[in-house]
């Protein structure tokens, strides 16, 4: 099987070494750490044949990659090199089969809209919310008021500007931006 093989040639470039690993810092890419001493590298020369392969292994989860980013994948990886069960396919695939979607939202401006007399409107999958409503908004739509506050702060004030409320169902959080980039 061909993804059997991928993953037989990502566990073959990687390099294990203990303590002595300055003189591998140079010519590797760092890859992980075992938590023992032991830090994982692949040699400078294999690094690109060992993304291609992690590229492919990600290009074969077939339905889950539309809701799964390559950044988790690539990390999911370095997770199972660090516990040594880097083993098989199907194992991944039931990994991120069981994962679950999950819902996240990611407010932008909205350059050149408005909104009169509400403070929010819902409209095929965004919500547009004005300015001076946004903390209310975050405040009751946020579990932590603290930080709806500060994520406040850090919003443009102007006070013509609308935001725009996006939410996106993904299994992680890099591949729902990936989608609300998309929507925008």
């Amino acid at each position: 099987m061909k993804k059997d093989k991928l993953i037989e040639n990502i566990k073959s470039k990687n390099i294990f070494v203990d303590y002595d690993y300055d003189k591998y810092y140079p010519r590797s890419r760092f890859i992980t750490s075992l938590g023992d001493g032991t830090v994982v590298y692949v040699l400078n020369e294999d690094t690109k044949e060992w993304d291609n392969c992690i590229s492919e292994l990600y290009k074969s989860l077939c339905k889950v990659e539309k809701d799964v980013s390559l950044q988790e994948f690539t990390d999911h990886i370095y997770k199972l090199i660090r516990l040594d069960e880097l083993s098989d396919f199907n194992s991944i695939i039931s990994y991120y089969e069981k994962l679950p979607l999950k819902e996240f939202d990611f407010i932008k401006v909205a350059y050149g809209m408005t909104i009169n007399e509400v403070d929010y409107i819902d409209h095929n999958g965004m919500t547009l919310i004005k300015k001076d409503y946004i903390v209310e908004y975050l405040k009751k739509n946020k579990s932590d008021s603290e930080s709806a506050s500060f994520f406040y702060t850090k919003l443009k004030t102007d006070d013509n500007v609308i935001y725009m409320k996006i939410s996106c169902m993904a299994k992680d959080s890099q591949r729902a931006q990936d989608y609300a980039i998309k929507i925008v």
